[in-house]
């Protein structure tokens, strides 16, 4: 009781932060001026964003659970293309290598940032 709440000053501050910076710019430019130690550079990783929004870059799924079923993927700004990782069997055949998946993101397609450079002004966050 009446101790720092580390955790909250870790996550939702910084999370506040960053919306206020998305949401509005001259706010955050203006809280900057009075209040430096506050602003710092606005990490990213870990947010949700609309796949559609993101500059080209590897995108990655990794499994809280199970490390064996991480996906690696490579957005081009239209198609993700598998790159590595665990891929799920297909009933067509056995017995296949795999040459090239592709898959066509719809509008409302979700990822989680991965790398700071995946963020642009066009970023669209969903959290």
């Amino acid at each position: 009781m009446g101790g720092v709440i580390t955790d909250y000053q870790n996550k939702i501050v910084p999370l506040f932060l960053a919306h206020l910076k998305e949401v509005m710019p001259d706010k955050y430019e203006e809280l900057g001026k009075e209040n430096q130690e506050l602003i710092k550079e606005v990490n990213y990783v870990g947010r949700k964003a609309l796949l559609k929004t993101i500059a080209p870059s590897d995108i990655f799924y990794e499994s809280s659970s199970y490390p064996q079923f991480n996906e690696k993927w490579y957005w081009d700004g239209e198609f993700l293309t598998y790159s590595s990782g665990h891929v799920s069997s297909f009933n067509i055949t056995k017995n296949y290598a795999i040459a090239e998946i592709k898959i066509t993101p719809s509008d409302k397609s979700i990822i989680t940032i991965s790398s700071n450079e995946q963020v642009t002004n066009e970023t669209v966050f969903i959290d």
